[in-house]
């Protein structure tokens, strides 16, 4: 009689591999079915992996839901946050601070509606998650009003309200784009760094410094 075939063993993943799959598989469950619906369940078969496994990483739903926005805000804060002295002016801030919101959008779509759609938890630490991601883009646009405008005619709290307006266009659109795609990318990109530059464009302008003579 002869034996059976055995059957080739599965290749154990490293964890941070494993970890990642995970994370992946939970933010396309939760943009899906909402947070509340998702079930660890689904999220485990999606995976690949037991209940027992996913919980070797992480506590809870919760936790899961945390370390993901974690992980979107330090990879989208990497994404739109470069040093201003990189750019030649202001306008070159706008339009390259714009494209590179929009390569997070395109490249990491189910984290970006995770994190932008909608409330997706009410507990307070995922509110508080996305309070300080929204927090960081407002930052990098206070960053960019800041580098065009004149700070004796506009105050702080004037260009912080102006990046909030500023980061809600942005952000709104993106979130249409990515759920209607009913226009090519560029035409959303060309008209935000249009409207963008508009506004700032408005503002009191920031003055040239003298040179020093020689």
């Amino acid at each position: 009689m002869p034996l059976a075939k055995e059957q080739p063993k599965r290749k154990r993943l490293p964890a941070p591999e494993r970890k990642r799959i995970i994370m992946d598989a939970a933010t396309r469950t939760f943009v899906e079915l909402g947070y509340q619906k998702a079930l660890m369940d689904t999220i485990a078969e999606r995976s690949g992996v037991t209940k027992p496994i996913i919980y070797r990483h992480f506590s809870s739903k919760l936790d899961l839901l945390l370390a993901i926005l974690r992980d979107h805000a330090a990879e989208l804060t990497r994404m739109i946050n470069r040093p201003l002295d990189e750019y030649q002016d202001w306008e070159e801030a706008v339009e390259q601070g714009i494209r590179a919101f929009m390569d997070f959008a395109e490249r990491y779509e189910m984290s970006y509606r995770l994190t932008f759609e909608g409330e997706i938890a009410q507990e307070p630490q995922v509110i508080a998650q996305i309070q300080e991601i929204r927090r960081s883009v407002v930052n990098s646009m206070a960053a960019n009003i800041r580098m065009a405008t004149d700070p004796k005619r506009l105050s702080k709290k004037g260009v912080e309200v102006l990046a909030v307006i500023v980061m809600n266009m942005v952000e709104t659109t993106c979130i249409h784009w990515l759920k209607y795609h009913d226009r090519p990318r560029k035409d959303y990109e060309d008209k935000l760094i249009w409207a963008v530059k508009r506004i700032m464009s408005g503002l009191p302008p920031r003055r040239a410094r003298k040179r020093k003579a020689g």
